[in-house]
């Protein structure tokens, strides 16, 4: 049980008085009403948010967390929490707080974290039809992936990554969308709805036989450098820039 403790003025007992609901039961009603029709009407699958493969509960995504906070008239307050950057090594972490402020009060906060050595950031996946020498050199070792549009077999060369020093504003943005994800799903009361933001568990858009494929590394998409070298790629076995925008949507 919860409340407040008030101290009797005639005698030294305190005593706990419950605490009260801040608004009725309609209003609680409604309010929950109003955040369904929302989710229903405003928000879009793939946009907002999205299943991952293998969950049940869509997960709540940046652009969704923002419209949330819109909706319910809530400001986004970060601070940078603590940091690690060794430059000489390339590892970097950043921790990051989100505060939701409405009408000078602080609705909810969270808490998140990014750093370099994190899968999606700490390797590079090159298929082995993409594969230089250099690759194939420096590559720490490689795995079986299966295509799953054609059910075939393929290696990936899996290399540290040899640039970390462009992560740097990446995983700052990544912790603070985290951040912000987390605080939304507590302010606004969206648990029932979404879960925590596991967006950046998403596999990465692949070629493979000339279709679009779940593996590999979310550089392929996140990176403008290995954007470009993925068109790159994509134009050397005969596809423009817009069939290769295509497959990466």
């Amino acid at each position: 049980m919860t409340g407040t403790l008030v101290r009797s003025e005639e005698t030294p007992v305190y005593t706990v008085v419950p605490q009260m609901p801040q608004m009725t039961v309609q209003q609680a009603v409604e309010r929950r009403k109003q955040l369904v029709a929302f989710v229903q009407q405003i928000m879009v699958k793939g946009t907002d948010y999205g299943i991952i493969p293998g969950t049940e509960k869509p997960t709540l995504l940046k652009p969704g967390a923002e419209k949330l906070t819109t909706f319910f008239g809530l400001r986004p307050r970060f601070e940078m929490l603590d940091k690690v950057e060794d430059w000489d090594k390339g590892r970097f972490y950043y921790r990051y707080s989100c505060e939701l402020w409405h009408s000078g009060e602080m609705i909810a906060t969270g808490e998140a974290s990014a750093n370099s050595m994190e899968k999606k950031y700490r390797w590079e996946n090159v298929p082995s039809f993409y594969a230089t020498d250099e690759d194939k050199k420096l590559a720490i070792r490689t795995e079986k992936r299966k295509s799953r549009k054609t059910g075939k077999d393929f290696e990936v060369y899996v290399l540290e990554n040899r640039d970390p020093y462009t992560l740097v504003n990446t995983l700052q943005k990544m912790a603070q969308k985290r951040a912000l994800i987390a605080a939304t799903l507590v302010g606004v009361n969206a648990s029932e709805f979404f879960t925590q933001d596991i967006e950046d568990m998403m596999p990465a858009a692949e070629v493979v036989d000339g279709e679009a494929t779940e593996a590999a590394t979310v550089h392929w998409i996140d990176e403008p450098d290995k954007r470009r070298q993925f068109f790159a790629h994509l134009s050397k076995r005969g596809l423009s820039d817009a069939d290769a925008k295509k497959l990466l949507k």
